[in-house]
This record gives C-alpha cells, structure tokens and sequence, in this order.
C-alpha cells in the first residue's frame, strides 16, 4: 500500500528541477531506487542512511508562570515512583553552594559564571550519562552565560519507553524493537516542550524504510511498554473514571504493555504532565475538561524532526543533495496526503544549507578542516522538518554525531515553545474575558519578553545555529502569528487605555463627592450658632425648615459617596 502510494503520488516529479526527472521504480518495499532518465546516459542510485534519530516533540501550557525548580521537583517526586529520572539546570556560581547541599552534582567544567548541575534519581544507563552530558555541553555552547544565569528553563530527563514493532510489521524486521526516551524543557513563562526521542543507528535504511516506519508508529499503532502511572491518568482523565486494561490489572508491575499510535503516547505523558502541575497548585480535575479549563491554551504544538546521515564517500555533495531531495520529501509527507507538485517545488526551494564549522573540531584528534565537516542540508514545513548530515566520515555513534544532532534539536525545541507561547497569547485574546487591569498589564508584559526572544535571539552565540533559527522563523511562518497576536494586542492596548480612562474618572468623580463633604462641618457649625443665637433665645421661629435644608443635603452628599465607594472600591482601589 506504502509503495503504491508513494508511486502514486510522485507522478509529475520530472518538473522539479531540484529532483532531476527521478522517479522511483522496483518492488522491494526495503529499498528506494531513483533513476535518472537523460538524453545520453541512464544511472541509478540507492541512497540509504546508516543513523536516523527521529523526534516528537510537543509543546504544552502548564496553565501560568511557574517556579521552575518547583515544579520540576514535584515532576521528579512523581515519577521517580516508577522510573529512574534526572534533572539538568545551569547554575551561577553565587547558588552553587545551596544547590549542593540538595544533592545536585557537577557534570561538567561550564562557563566562568554559570555551571552545569544534574541531579540523579534512580540508576541511570551509561548511555544516558554520557547523553545528557553533551546536552549540558550543546547548552553552553549555544546559549550565553548572560542568558543561562537567569536561570529561566531547566531540563527534565523522566525514564525511558520501549515500542515493540514485532515480526508481522513486514519490511520492517531488521527493527524488533525501539527505545524512546522522555525529556520535558520546562521554561519559566509556563510553557514546556516534551520531546520523545527514538535513535536508530548501525542499521542500513532507506527513505521506504523510514517512511514505513514512521506509518507504523503514527498511523497502525505499535505495542508499547510504558510506565502504568501516566497511562492510567491519562485514561482516568479522559473517560473521568478510573479504567485498567486487563493487562494492567493481572500485572503487579509499575508498567504496562498496550497498543497506540506514537502521538497517543506523548499525549499520555502530557496530560499527566499538566495534572501534576494543577493538584500542585491545589486543584483536583476529575476529567480532562476541566483540567483543561486550568490552562491559558489547552490546544498543544506538536512537531516531527527526522535526523539522518547520508554516506556517499567521494561523491559532490551537491550531487547528494539532488539524489536525496525526493526521498527527503517522501520522508516528511509520507504519512499523509501529499500536496501538490507545487507546494514540493517550494518545500525544496526552501531547503537551508549550510557547514557547522563551530565547536565540532574539539572531539577530532587531528586539525579540523571544512573538507571533514558534515555538509547539512535542512527542509523545514510547518509539522515536519527533515535535517541531512551528509558525510564522508560515519559520525553517527560518535561525540561528533551526537553534539552534531543536538545542536538541532534545541533550535527546534526553542522554536516550537516559542510558537506555541505565541498560540498561548493567541487564544487568550481570543477565547477568555480577560477583565482585571493588572493581569492585562502583566499578560502584555510576558508578550515583550517572547517576542524579545523571537526577534533578537541574542541569547543564541552560536552564529550557525543562529541563523538556522532566523530561519526557522521564517520557515514556520511565524512572523504571521506574531503579526496576528500583535493585532489582537493593539485591541488589548486600547482596552488597556480605556480601563485606565475610565478609572481616572471613576477617581475624579469620587474625589469630588469627597471634597463635598469638606464643607460638611461648615454647614454644621453654622447650624448650630444658628440654634443656640436664634432658636434658644426665641428670635427664631423657623426650626424646621432650616433643620431640613441644612442637614439633608448633608446626608445626601454621605451616601452618594459611600453608595460610590462601594460600587467603584475594587475599580479604583485594586
């Protein structure tokens, strides 16, 4: 079915330009062969990829600004029940002290202000050390030590999963099973980017392969052994009682085996993500309406990036590039319908290449050269981005590799939280009556400081990956969102403005009444010389209408303002 369509929809490739008139031919489902139809000559070329990381991430509202530490322990509390957990922050040296004395340990030399701490729960692989070390590593190369002591995100490491695609899965035998591993980015303004991560490496696979593999994952369902904890929330949540699978009510174990769809499993742990935020801020949701209601946005940022290595020894990289374009289409829209001959001519245009000659020559043992370094190529839509390394040396399994796809990864991480803090803005203008001054203040306010981080980027000293995430923007689209939020803010403006109008003459009315009770006790001194020189003595016999006309305006004037008060009080005192 997966070649039919995929022959199906390459019909009309030879326009392109970019893919050279290459259409794909053969019945092996295993491997993708192109061949070049010229005037004088026929060649053909199998092109495969020896290491693929393939990562979901999904970015999601955890309701409001948080305390990062805070929150970040009461993750860890929660699923250190179940699973080993590690937790990754950038100290400065001024807290390092404190953050010892709560069992946090160096990992690795840092900058000369800010320092790389972990602290681990459990019994972490060795793979995993080394993994989070380079995570450490990417992040203080990347970022500004100006940036990293503000300490405004910190990285969460939460177990592992294990997908079994199993032997009926055809074509796809050479992968019996997959390990994914949980990481979340919690950032201070509330929003927090969950990433699965899935490394395939010394496995010869094509784009078929790939593109199979990824129908499998997200489309058929595979068996998938995850902590029993976020599932059953997740379940519990969703139908607003609690529901076992047989499975999990026979096993005695913190795990569960069940069958889903990749993204049903990365909903899984975000729903329990976000229900462990709101009991920690005292709420109870019994259903997943209202822990939705708890949040600024409840609709999250899903996005899928495909890393892969091409080895083609002597060959011109260009050459490469034209080979592997279509398969890199293939790869990206190969789940879904795919668009039209048109909308490929503009994926492919808009493909970024670029050398990444920073920080990769520490980890080589002879002198660095650009001729060593690993040729990138990056295609980017709205869901999906593809990024080739094209090499002449197997970077995969190495510190180079690794650092190499890391790099990546946090500008795609950065990027999706910013769109989707972008989205948080977006659907509170929208979809919520946001009524209170201050909060509208306070929301306009987080706006500045996103979009600061958006557009000057400053915090980014790696001019590589600097300009991949100008990029990136412009890729996505997001300078659209910023201009659709910055209409709806310029209302948010006006009603600022005319809240603040308003209340300045709320303010000036009442200080009017107010005033008019200043000549209160005049009225009341005359009155009473009044009574004493004229009533007492008999001079006087108007008692009663004099009596009236001074004390009634009086009281008049008391309640108007108290009437005032209490109507105006929570307006112009708050």
């Amino acid at each position: 079915m997966i070649e039919t369509s995929i022959k199906h929809h390459l019909k009309g490739y030879s326009n392109i330009p970019a893919i050279q008139h290459c259409i794909p031919r053969g019945e092996n489902a295993s491997t993708m062969t192109i061949e070049y139809r010229g005037e004088t000559h026929r060649k053909t070329s199998i092109l495969v990829t020896e290491y693929m990381d393939l990562y979901y991430i999904k970015s999601l509202d955890l309701g409001g600004q948080v305390d990062i530490v805070e929150v970040a322990d009461k993750i860890i509390q929660e699923f250190s029940n179940f699973t080993w957990t590690l937790s990754l922050a950038y100290i400065p040296i001024p807290l390092i002290h404190e953050y010892e004395q709560k069992e946090w340990k160096k990992i690795g030399e840092g900058g000369i202000w800010v320092k790389p701490y972990a602290k681990i729960n459990g019994e972490i692989p060795n793979d995993i050390q080394r993994y989070i070390n380079c995570r450490a590593a990417i992040d203080l190369t990347l970022f500004s030590e100006e940036y990293l002591e503000r300490q405004e995100f910190i990285r969460l490491v939460l177990g592992e999963v294990i997908v079994e695609l199993g032997e009926e899965k055809k074509g796809l035998e050479k992968i019996p099973s997959l390990r994914g591993l949980i990481e979340l980015f919690i950032h201070k303004n509330g929003v927090a980017t969950l990433t699965l991560t899935f490394m395939i490496h010394d496995l010869k696979m094509t784009s078929t392969d790939v593109l199979k593999l990824r129908y499998v994952l997200e489309v058929e369902g595979v068996e998938i052994k995850l902590p029993r904890k976020p599932y059953i929330t997740w379940i519990l949540l969703k139908s607003g009682k609690i529901a076992e699978t047989q499975a999990a009510k026979r096993s005695g174990t913190p795990y569960v085996k069940v069958k889903m769809k990749i993204w049903e499993l990365v909903d899984a742990y975000s729903t329990y993500i976000k229900y462990i935020v709101a009991k920690m801020r005292g709420y109870e949701p019994s259903n997943l309406v209202e822990l939705e209601s708890l949040l600024r946005n409840p609709w999250d940022t899903m996005y899928v990036a495909l890393f892969t290595e091409v080895l083609k020894g002597s060959k011109k990289i260009i050459e490469i590039l034209k080979d592997y374009s279509l398969q890199i289409y293939a790869m990206l829209h190969g789940t879904r319908r795919i668009a039209s001959t048109e909308a490929i001519r503009r994926t492919i245009k808009k493909s970024f290449y670029y050398i990444p000659a920073q920080n990769i020559g520490e980890t080589l043992s002879k002198p660095l050269s650009r001729v060593n370094i690993s040729r990138v190529t990056i295609v980017i839509t709205d869901t999906n981005t593809h990024i080739v390394a094209i090499s002449r040396k197997y970077l995969g399994p190495s510190d180079i590799g690794l650092r190499l796809r890391l790099r990546h990864l946090v500008v795609l991480e950065l990027i999706n939280h910013a769109r989707q803090s972008l989205r948080v803005f977006e659907y509170l203008f929208i979809h919520r009556q946001l009524r209170n001054l201050n909060e509208l203040v306070k929301l306009r306010e987080e706006y500045s400081h996103v979009i600061d981080l958006i557009e000057n980027h400053y915090f980014i000293v790696d001019r590589d990956m600097r300009e991949f995430f100008t990029h990136a923007v412009k890729a996505l689209e997001i300078n659209r969102l910023i201009a659709s939020v910055e209409r709806k803010l310029e209302s948010l403006n006006y009603i600022i403005m005319t809240r603040y109008q308003d209340k300045i003459n709320k303010m000036q009315v009442l200080l009017s009444v107010l005033f008019g009770i200043f000549g209160v006790p005049f009225f009341i001194f005359s009155y009473v010389q009044w009574y004493y020189d004229y009533v007492t003595t008999g001079q006087s016999k108007n008692f009663v209408p004099v009596t009236v006309f001074t004390l009634v305006p009086t009281f008049i004037i008391l309640l108007v303002t108290l009437y005032l008060y209490r109507k105006w009080q929570k307006e112009i005192f708050e």
